[in-house]
């Protein structure tokens, strides 16, 4: 292996591409969020662990005063290493947990529409995003995927 080579691998450049395909939305009753990760290897790769996450970003306040929150809503890994060759594709269907409990309410769907109110007024947002991380063997960078996921109530 080439010095060039050698710090490719370690900076993590072109050693395998990641794609993350999931539904576009999720319904607060759901149960999972199920969706496949794909992956495509460069060149020839150990892949260690992979871990796929949905993460909750709460936003509230306006300029000066804003105040934002990152939560874990659901998790899965999978922890056994497998080799991928240069040009081998491999899809991995996950289906990660949910457990939907943001801030300052019980439920998504128990809010009532004077609730609601209070959060525009309050200037309140919340964005789900899942996020996928293959762990290789070498690298110090994870390659890694996100999809944008609405949460439909």
């Amino acid at each position: 292996m080439s010095f060039f080579s050698k710090l490719k691998q370690l900076a993590g450049i072109r050693t395998l591409d990641v794609c993350l395909s999931a539904p576009p939305r999720f319904r607060a009753a759901d149960v999972v969020v199920a969706g496949t990760l794909h992956l495509v290897a460069k060149s020839s790769q150990s892949i260690c662990h992979i871990t796929v996450e949905l993460r909750a970003k709460f936003e509230a306040g306006r300029d000066d005063e804003r105040q934002e929150q990152v939560v874990t809503l659901g998790t899965v890994q999978f922890g056994e290493p497998f080799r991928l060759h240069a040009g081998e594709r491999r899809d991995v269907p996950f289906a990660v947990p949910l457990q939907l409990r943001p801030p300052g309410s019980a439920q998504p769907q128990q809010r009532g529409g004077l609730a609601k109110t209070g959060t525009w007024a309050n200037a309140e947002k919340s964005t789900y995003q899942l996020v996928a991380t293959v762990a290789v063997r070498g690298t110090t960078l994870a390659p890694s995927a996100t999809a944008d996921l609405r949460l439909v109530e």
